[in-house]
């Protein structure tokens, strides 16, 4: 029950803390000289993409320009479609008025027979 300790078994146990923590530090110490000493790259490497800025971030003139560009050319498109409606138009109307005028021409011969 009662152990009987010599003085040179506490010595040993009071060195074991010390020696630990010296060890550590000597590590720590180590790490902090090669870390210090060892060559950093001067120069980082990276690939560019000249990508377009992202719209949500546009301020509202930069935001209306590509809007306003986008309604010109679909106003152009309405506008060339129109124009197509018309010639059509005309066309089909030119064809039945002058069609009605052979009617109206034909009509006064047939009521005199």
């Amino acid at each position: 029950m009662y152990q009987n300790h010599t003085d040179g078994e506490r010595a040993a146990r009071r060195q074991l803390p010390l020696r630990s923590l010296f060890f550590a530090a000597a590590l720590l110490a180590a790490g902090w000289m090669i870390g210090s000493v060892a060559s950093r790259p001067t120069t980082a490497h990276a690939q560019v993409i000249n990508a377009a800025p992202d719209q949500h971030f546009l301020a509202g003139d930069q935001l209306s320009l590509p809007l306003l560009q986008d309604m010109c050319t679909t106003l152009h498109q309405m506008d060339a479609r129109l124009g197509r409606l018309e010639v059509a138009a005309d066309r089909i109307a030119t064809e039945r008025g002058m069609s009605s005028k052979k009617n109206a021409f034909i009509a006064p011969e047939a009521q005199a027979q």
